[in-house]
């Protein structure tokens, strides 16, 4: 095969059948084509009529469930009948996200709020070569995404963006520093690029992810001050980062008018302070409590993250266009994000694996999923909460306990 293909090898899954994938989170767009065909099956236990089989360009549901699941809604009755490959393309793919490039290269990654990724050790991604090539070429047909930019002004082009990703790579999976120091390093990083001056080096630097990391090896004893003399984080700065815990929380679907209304009356009382937000059948109050971490508790996230760095679908079509910078702000933030979510679902005093896993499946269903993310409010505060000035305060919090 031709294609040049970028993904993150050490990603893992295996299906639990759960169902989750068949039920009211996950809705499923079909085209003409797909409608046409899926119609013309011979289905005799679905018991909705094919009149209503879609909704607009959905399958629809019924009882929370997809109507082509089973009773427990466990199982697919088009798979069980006719085989995976005449399902809709959504769920075939699923819970690869795959995305063809304007340049003729694949990217994949594995969506993580699938519980099977999540907490998956079996099948690798890279057992997955052979339908990750066939799905490009399917999804080809539709759209090809273009090169993102880095910045608005900046526009180096896809290798040379993989380049830089490439970079943050090396200096998150430094192990010879601690996980806070390493953040705090590559948002040092992203932010001494923001500085016209040294903006060139985007486009120029020959060796930028050598430059990056050996940038990083001379700075460990300053980024360790600058952790130790952060001072707590102030009111306004945890009702941005609150905000941010918001948007990595959203989910839309299936709500009435009156439900948004109301959801967002929630969301503002946490942003200020007072309310909760329910995550996984827990509560999350605004004082944002955090945990020891058992050694490789991690392990999971590192996945996750290594995952959308290798791929770029943190940027660009895969992120409703926001540029490479926005993105590694978003990534940046979503380390104390997920060490919070991850703290308020813990069973025990300490976050496990299986609670990172957990924040994950949580954080990872709309994560640069919904437009939100291009909101000129949220965006303004990732880059507030990832200078200098206020990223310590928030990595302060991750610092005690992560291996």
């Amino acid at each position: 095969m031709s294609k040049l293909y970028h993904f993150y090898p050490q990603q893992t899954w295996g299906c639990v059948m759960c169902g989750k994938c068949c039920g009211r989170d996950w809705p499923v767009p079909v085209d003409r084509d797909e409608r046409t065909r899926i119609a013309a099956m011979d289905l005799p236990d679905v018991t909705t009529p094919k009149s209503k089989w879609f909704k607009k360009s959905f399958i629809a549901k019924k009882n929370g469930k997809c109507i082509f699941s089973t009773c427990d809604g466990k199982r697919c009755l088009i798979h069980a009948k006719y085989g995976l490959d005449v399902k809709a393309l959504a769920c075939r793919l699923y819970p690869l996200d795959i995305h063809a490039w304007e340049d003729g290269s694949v990217s994949a990654s594995l969506r993580y709020d699938c519980p099977a990724v999540a907490n998956g050790t079996e099948s690798n991604i890279s057992t997955a070569i052979v339908k990750i090539d066939q799905m490009a070429d399917e999804i080809a047909r539709y759209r090809r995404d273009p090169a993102p930019f880095y910045s608005q002004d900046i526009h180096p082009g896809l290798e040379r963006l993989r380049e830089i990703a490439g970079a943050y790579q090396d200096i998150l999976n430094y192990s010879s520093i601690p996980l806070p120091q390493r953040f705090l390093g590559a948002a040092e990083l992203l932010a001494f690029h923001k500085k016209k001056k040294n903006s060139p080096d985007i486009l120029e630097a020959e060796d930028f992810a050598e430059d990056a990391v050996q940038l990083l090896a001379r700075s460990v004893d300053n980024l360790e001050y600058m952790l130790e003399e952060a001072t707590p984080a102030v009111h306004s700065t945890m009702i941005a980062f609150r905000y941010q815990l918001v948007s990595y929380l959203r989910n839309d679907n299936g709500l009435s008018l009156f439900s948004r209304l109301r959801r967002t009356k929630k969301h503002l009382d946490f942003m200020l302070g007072g309310g909760i937000l329910e995550v996984g059948g827990k509560e999350l109050t605004p004082l944002l409590p955090v945990l020891a971490a058992e050694k490789d508790a991690y392990e999971p996230y590192m996945r996750w993250l290594n995952g959308r760095l290798k791929s770029l679908h943190f940027c660009g079509g895969p992120a409703f266009g926001i540029t490479f910078e926005e993105g590694m702000q978003y990534l940046l933030l979503s380390y104390p994000a997920v060490t919070v979510i991850a703290s308020a679902l813990a069973e025990g005093e300490t976050i496990t694996r299986k609670d990172i896993a957990a924040a994950l499946i949580q954080l990872d269903y709309s994560f640069l999923r919904t437009k939100l993310y291009r909101s000129r409010s949220l965006r303004k505060g990732a880059s507030a909460l990832t200078t200098r000035e206020l990223y310590p305060s928030l990595l302060k919090m991750c610092s005690s306990f992560s291996d």
